[in-house]
């Protein structure tokens, strides 16, 4: 064999075990997905899986001081993080699954939901609306609309031992209530039939969700918010 072709030879050859050896190249990052409320409420659901770089970004416009946050279900644990300008903001209260705490400033906040390559979740993301309750009586009556399916939630600030109690009424369609404790995530009050007040003990001074929730049909609401010893 001549000295050119053995040097062919011996190129292809480096090439090929080049290729053995070699890993393929991660799967980049896709670009962050806009969260888009529903016209008139305050939460918005996404379902998805999450690719193999075990990462996905998604964008939420925030309003300073906004308390946001974010629940994932899936059927392992998943990390959910919350930036500004690509640095971690800290939470109120943050696991596997929950997420919540307040906009230092007006902007797009970045929401990273990671874990194992592949899994598939859902993400929900509320952006409640603040009660400024009378500061006398404690007491506001609200009134709005919720789209079908969807949610409209209120935050309200109690400290410990305040009776909070949310009356509801709607001619159009039926709606459900439930109250949830922000610092922890945890559903002090289900909505799981159809009701139309609902009361409840604060056990810990913070905020505290008041959500009304639609089936089938849109309808219009009034709300009576009242909290205090």
């Amino acid at each position: 064999m001549s000295s050119v072709v053995q040097g062919v030879a011996l190129l292809l050859a480096g090439f090929v075990a080049a290729g053995c050896g070699s890993s393929a190249p991660a799967e980049p990052t896709a670009s962050p997905e806009a969260v888009m409320l529903p016209a008139g409420a305050t939460r918005a659901t996404i379902d998805s899986e999450l690719p193999a770089v075990g990462q996905r970004d998604y964008v939420l416009t925030v309003a300073a001081g906004q308390l946001f946050s974010v629940f994932a279900s899936a059927a392992v644990d998943l990390s959910v993080t919350v930036l500004r300008n690509g640095a971690a903001v800290a939470p109120a209260v943050s696991n596997a699954h929950y997420w919540a705490g307040y906009a230092t400033e007006a902007g797009a906040y970045t929401v990273r939901v990671a874990g194992p390559a592949g899994t598939a979740y859902a993400i929900s993301v509320h952006k409640p609306r603040r009660i400024l309750a009378d500061t006398d009586q404690h007491l506001s009556m609200l009134t709005g609309a919720v789209p079908a399916h969807g949610e409209v939630d209120y935050v309200v600030r109690a400290t410990q031992g305040d009776r909070v109690t949310a009356e509801l009424r709607s001619d159009t369609a039926a709606l459900y209530l439930s109250v949830t404790r922000v610092h922890d995530g945890k559903v002090l009050l289900d909505h799981g039939s159809e009701a139309d007040a609902l009361e409840t003990v604060a056990d810990a001074d913070g905020d505290y969700l008041i959500s009304v929730i639609a089936g089938a049909a849109p309808a219009e609401y009034s709300l009576i918010v009242s909290h205090g010893k």
